[in-house]
């Protein structure tokens, strides 16, 4: 099984329509007026859900990446708690699990690769070469003790490189096992499954484009920087990273823009998935190529922003994406060679399977809920939890997440009992944890929608 939150360097774009955003304008002035007092989220986001991990040693266990911690389940979605951000996993994203028995979750944070291994009370940064490097996209092997992680120098002019860790990730070597030749970035690392022989490395590369200034010219310059073009690569190796291959260019196939790896095919080491982000059309594209990257075909276009891709374990392949007009689904039973709609679904983040169920990481205001389950192979979604039904803090860090659980029950995410217990009402049952969807009342909605509107209007850095 294959399933993600569509990698975007580490976060993730939300298209919001001209519509949408004069809405919330109109809002926020109007609610203000009314006396309203506008409110943010500590990092400036809306909270949203981003990834789920669904552990296979701990079969009841759900937990739910989000953009301010983790909301978790230890019994199947009966009950939840959450794990705040520490002070390690601020901005944590690209959540991964790790392969059994130990199952480590994976993160990459502004500080970096990050690990847990126990779902988030404590996190440890990635010690040997990434001290002094900052990784950005972190994949861990699900067999064996590989990591590999992809970094840059921090206040070097060093390109970035692809780093290897044989201990899970503790430590990692000090010589890259790439470095990027080009002024670009890397954007992503992934090993097949199938053989582990066989890596991928993503980058693109940043050239004048024809009759264009040289790079060096008015750095911060808007002409000279509309005169520079994206050229986007695949670097392959058959060696596990000892030999690598000449970039192949993905222009002729796919044009200018940015390729990040989806997923390498479980059967097929020759099979890769890629989602390739167009500088010449506003479109994203799911790119498929059956010979290592040498030619691809784009069976899926959408105009907005591919989300989450998800191969379940009978094969079928499922994706999503947003567009202005909301959301939009593929559905392929011939391993990505030609996709059907999959219509009827809610504002996807993130995909994942258990036991032939179909978790998606939903839009919590939109949808009415942050999670939500299929039990019909995708046809009808229901909820499983919002962030309302949170009805405590994980006793782990109940010390430091106090004051964020306070804030996020000042702003309406959730009622003030989820962060003290002891002011619950004595007559109440837990109603009030689990009070549906945002628009069904406790008098916080018109504070939340001011949230929206406050922290969409300013669309700062952590819009995944």
């Amino acid at each position: 099984m294959v399933a993600s939150a569509i990698r975007l360097s580490g976060r993730r774009l939300r298209p919001v329509g001209g519509a949408t955003w004069r809405t919330l304008a109109a809002l926020a002035v109007g609610l203000a007026a009314a006396g309203a007092a506008p409110l943010a989220h500590a990092n400036g986001a809306f909270p949203d859900a981003l990834q789920i991990l669904l552990p296979t040693q701990k079969p009841q266990q759900i937990i739910l990446g989000t953009n301010f911690g983790f909301v978790i389940s230890d019994d199947g979605g009966k009950t939840w708690e959450w794990s705040c951000e520490q002070m390690a996993s601020t901005n944590g994203s690209l959540y991964q699990l790790g392969p059994p028995p130990l199952e480590r979750i994976y993160a990459v944070s502004q500080f970096g690769l990050i690990y847990s291994d126990n779902a988030s009370c404590t996190w440890t940064s990635g010690a040997g070469a990434l001290i002094t490097v900052l990784a950005n996209d972190v994949f861990p092997e699900q067999a064996g003790t590989r990591v590999w992680a992809v970094a840059r120098p921090i206040g070097m002019s060093a390109h970035p490189g692809v780093y290897l860790s044989t201990d899970n990730g503790q430590t990692f070597a000090v010589t890259p096992v790439y470095e990027d030749p080009f002024a670009g970035e890397l954007t992503g690392v992934e090993v097949a499954a199938s053989d582990p022989q066989t890596v991928y490395v993503a980058l693109y590369e940043v050239q004048t484009c024809a009759g264009g200034d040289p790079l060096d010219a008015g750095a911060g310059d808007a002409a000279e920087a509309s005169s520079l073009c994206t050229l986007p690569r695949l670097v392959h190796s058959s060696d596990g990273g000892g030999h690598w291959d000449a970039p192949i260019d993905l222009v002729p196939s796919l044009g200018q823009g940015i390729a990040r790896i989806i997923a390498v095919d479980p059967k097929d080491p020759q099979r890769i998935f890629l989602r390739f982000t167009s500088f010449t059309s506003p479109v994203d594209v799911l790119a498929v190529s059956d010979d290592a990257g040498m030619t691809f075909r784009t069976p899926v276009s959408v105009t907005g922003t591919l989300t989450a891709f998800l191969r379940r374990t009978d094969g079928t392949i499922l994706v999503s994406g947003l567009t202005d007009g909301g959301p939009v689904g593929f559905r392929s039973s011939d391993s990505g060679a030609t996709f059907t709609p999959w219509t009827g679904i809610p504002n996807l983040r993130a995909l994942a399977e258990r036991d032939g169920r179909i978790y998606g990481a939903a839009d919590w205001v939109k949808d009415h809920y942050a999670l939500g389950v299929s039990t019909d192979n995708g046809a009808t979604f229901a909820p499983v939890v919002t962030f309302s039904q949170v009805s405590s803090v994980r006793a782990c860090v109940k010390t430091i997440c106090q004051d964020p659980c306070d804030y996020q029950a000042g702003v309406g995410l959730w009622p003030p009992e989820t962060c003290n217990p002891s002011t619950a009402k004595k007559t109440g049952c837990s109603c009030a944890a689990g009070a549906g969807d945002p628009g069904q009342g406790q008098g916080r909605w018109p504070v939340m929608a001011v949230v929206l509107a406050a922290a969409m209007l300013r669309r700062r850095g952590r819009g995944r």
